[in-house]
């Protein structure tokens, strides 16, 4: 006898189903979930490396053409000779959570750049002809924290 042709067979049939679809369910959504909570911790820290490389490119370029370097902690003054005429000078400090480019002329401002968050943390230093800092960029992520210590050094051009 099928048991379709029994009273309820229709009903443990659902059941059934039910009770597949449900294991399968809390098999496959926690998968998913978990991916997209990767996924979204991938992309945030593609963006902190992105803003840590962007300033260690500026921070090595500026270095590398550098003839003089002073660093105290939160702050680096590079000289830069130029062809012709008086010295640029760059400099970069860290104030009030925001990390500050000028390159300056003869006391005038010539271009400036400012990065803030994620960037936390940043610490100068100059040794001989290296140049370098230590940068913390953090982002919150769904009430966690990500952290991406990063760390840039250059060697600057001989005194002239």
């Amino acid at each position: 006898m099928k048991l379709s042709n029994r009273r309820g067979g229709l009903l443990i049939q659902m059941i059934t189903a039910v009770g597949v679809s449900g294991v399968i369910l809390g098999t496959v959504v926690p998968l998913v979930l978990e991916a997209r909570r990767q996924a979204d911790w991938g992309i945030a820290k593609a963006r902190l490396t992105v803003v840590g490389r962007e300033i260690s490119s500026r921070l090595e370029s500026d270095a590398r053409s550098a003839v003089q370097a002073e660093a105290s902690g939160a702050h680096l003054l590079l000289t830069v000779a130029r062809m012709a005429g008086p010295s640029d000078q760059v400099s970069y400090s860290f104030r009030r959570a925001v990390l500050t480019r000028e390159r300056l002329r003869s006391g005038r401002v010539l271009e400036r750049q400012q990065w803030g968050a994620p960037l936390r943390a940043i610490r100068f230093w100059a040794e001989g002809r290296r140049v370098g800092a230590r940068m913390d960029l953090v982002r919150a992520l769904r009430g966690r924290e990500l952290s991406l210590p990063l760390e840039v050094t250059a060697e600057r051009r001989a005194d002239e």
